[in-house]
C-alpha cells in the first residue's frame, strides 16, 4: 500500500495490518500461480511426485486466498456493530480524518474489487 509514515497516526495500526494482509495474500496467489498456473508439465510432475499432497496444497492455497479477499472486502462493521479489519473500515477512517478525494478514489476501487469477489461470497 505504500509508506506508512504518510498515514495518520490514528489509523496507522489498521493500515499496517491491512498492508501486511494484502502483501501476504499477493504472495500466496503468486505462489499458487507459479505451482499450478504455469504449465501442464509442472502439474504432471507435481501429480507424479506427490499428487495427493499437492492437491491438498492447491485447494488450501486457493481457499485461503479467497477467504482473505472476502475478509478484506467485508463491510466496515459486522454483527453487533463490531468493527471489521477491512478495506472499507480503513476508507471510513480516512473519511473521518477529512480525506474526501482519497476516499472517493478508494471507494471506486473497492467497489470494483467487491464485485470481483461476489461470486466467491455467494
Amino acid at each position: 500500500m505504500g509508506q506508512s509514515t504518510e498515514v495518520p497516526e490514528e489509523i496507522r495500526d489498521l493500515y499496517e495490518s491491512l498492508d501486511s494482509e494484502v502483501s501476504f495474500v499477493h504472495a500466496k496467489w503468486k505462489l499458487y500461480r507459479q505451482l499450478y498456473g504455469t504449465s501442464e508439465e509442472r502439474i504432471e510432475l507435481l501429480n507424479r511426485t506427490a499428487g495427493y499432497f499437492f492437491g491438498v496444497v492447491q485447494q488450501s492455497l486457493f481457499e485461503d486466498v479467497v477467504i482473505s479477499l472476502c475478509r478484506l472486502t467485508d463491510p466496515a462493521s459486522g454483527f453487533g456493530g463490531k468493527e471489521n479489519r477491512s478495506l472499507e473500515q480503513l476508507i471510513d477512517q480516512f473519511a473521518l480524518l477529512g480525506h474526501k478525494r482519497l476516499c472517493e478514489l478508494l471507494r471506486s476501487d473497492l467497489s470494483e474489487t467487491k464485485g470481483d469477489c461476489e461470486p466467491f461470497r455467494t
